[in-house]
């Protein structure tokens, strides 16, 4: 799964993935080839608050230094608040909050991750704030997130990215076992057959395999189409 996803150019990705599956690096792979390159470029990590992106942004750190890029500003990683960082390139990583919708008004933005983006309350910041800054530069966004507590919205953006569409989404999903580094046995783990025991299924799959639970409105759930 990780490979399918590395390998996916499309313009705007969907990633969800287990407990586990490692999004935050994943994320950080799937956006540092885009944040290296030599041309200058504007970069934002983007979440409902500011903690929620650093995993991301730490990742990408740890890359521009494995790469041996060199930073021209910062780290700047405050308590509190946005962190950034610019390489000698002039290209620009920073963190943004949707909670703080003046954050993300006026400049063109080359390409956005949005880490947790089941949080994301509904498409309104999307469409209204974070799409209009990637259109002004051609650029591209990258989603992740869980299903568990999740919105509407990001079920159907992933819905909307399983299947051929004019939006140009494409999703992908991967479950917590699929990180075989972390657990190398894959599902097969003791730490896996402890949480089905403790967990009703659809809420375990739900949680690591990254298959969302069905509508609970539908009476008769083996119907669904």
């Amino acid at each position: 799964p990780q490979l399918d996803l590395l390998q996916d150019d499309s313009q705007f990705l969907a990633f969800a993935g287990g407990v586990g599956c490692g999004k935050s690096f994943i994320s950080g792979k799937v956006a540092i080839p885009e944040v290296v390159r030599p041309e200058r470029g504007r970069y934002w990590v983007v979440s409902e608050g500011y903690e929620n992106s650093r995993e991301e942004f730490t990742f990408l750190c740890d890359d521009v230094e494995r790469l041996g890029m060199k930073f021209k500003r910062g780290p700047n990683m405050p308590k509190e608040g946005s962190w950034d960082f610019m390489l000698e390139t002039g290209t620009t990583v920073e963190t943004r909050s949707t909670a703080n919708v003046d954050s993300l008004h006026s400049v063109p933005v080359d390409g956005l991750i949005i880490a947790e983006a089941g949080l994301q309350k509904d498409g309104w910041c999307w469409e209204n704030r974070l799409l209009p800054r990637l259109v002004r530069a051609n650029g591209w966004a990258f989603l992740s997130g869980t299903f568990e507590g999740a919105s509407g919205w990001w079920y159907h953006i992933f819905n909307l990215g399983q299947t051929r569409n004019l939006q140009g989404w494409k999703s992908h999903a991967m479950a917590s076992w699929d990180n075989t580094v972390k657990y190398p046995l894959g599902e097969k783990e003791e730490i896996f057959e402890v949480a089905r025991r403790q967990t009703d299924p659809e809420t375990f799959m739900e949680r690591y395999g990254a298959i969302p639970k069905k509508p609970s409105l539908l009476v008769f759930k083996e119907f669904d189409a």
